[in-house]
């Protein structure tokens, strides 16, 4: 069996300590806090993603920026030019277009290297939903599966992760067109807090409201 990486978004929620037993690569992304660009490359100081964090509680222009095709050839690039192939596992494609920019990488990456696998792996889900993917692909790859073996049991799996949750902030979902500029508004003066699920498409879906 071909030796295979397992790769995944700085945005997985992951026990540090399984990223290292595992041997869990990460996609760098680019955050903005304020007026400062950072790159988050994973495992990052827990100071760091305080700041980030609590500048979005004090109102400060926080925000992350797509993954770019070329951020993902830049990654694979050394893997693959040791014979290695690639198993990445990206935030959903209802949330973001980094699947898109993954899969238009692989193109270009299985020209440049005719003999290589790339297989973005489109979560449906994010943070402790993609953590959970990412360590079933490295128990999978330790028990023996193919990498296409692998791709499929987690195509099969992913709808199984559920996740529910609510936020504290409207806004940031507003400026993500998640919800209207009034509804934001009229949520956060009568502090209305939206119940969230992230549905079968991978999208975010208000499944309730609740104050307080």
């Amino acid at each position: 069996m071909k030796d295979y990486l397992i790769y995944t978004d700085v945005s997985t929620d992951i026990d540090p300590a399984v990223v290292k037993e595992k041997d869990i690569h990460f996609i760098p992304m680019n955050y903005t806090i304020g007026s400062e660009d950072r790159l988050c490359e994973g495992l990052e100081d827990d100071e760091l993603l305080k700041k980030f964090y609590q500048g979005q509680r004090d109102g400060d222009l926080t925000h992350t920026s797509q993954i770019t095709p070329q951020k993902y050839i830049d990654a694979f690039t050394p893997a693959l030019a040791e014979g290695k192939d690639i198993l990445y596992i990206c935030l959903s494609s209802g949330l973001t277009k980094t699947y898109d920019s993954a899969r238009l990488a692989k193109m270009e990456l299985e020209e440049t290297f005719p003999d290589a696998k790339v297989y973005p792996v489109d979560s449906l889900g994010a943070t402790a939903g993609m953590g959970l993917l990412t360590e079933f692909a490295t128990e999978y790859r330790d028990a023996g599966m193919t990498i296409e073996e692998n791709v499929k049991a987690l195509e099969d799996i992913r709808l199984n992760v559920n996740h529910l949750f609510m936020v504290e902030d409207l806004m940031y979902l507003k400026r993500g067109g998640r919800v209207s500029a009034a509804t934001a508004v009229v949520g956060t003066m009568l502090n209305i807090k939206p119940i969230l699920i992230i549905d079968e498409n991978g999208k975010l879906v208000t499944i309730d409201k609740k104050r307080g």
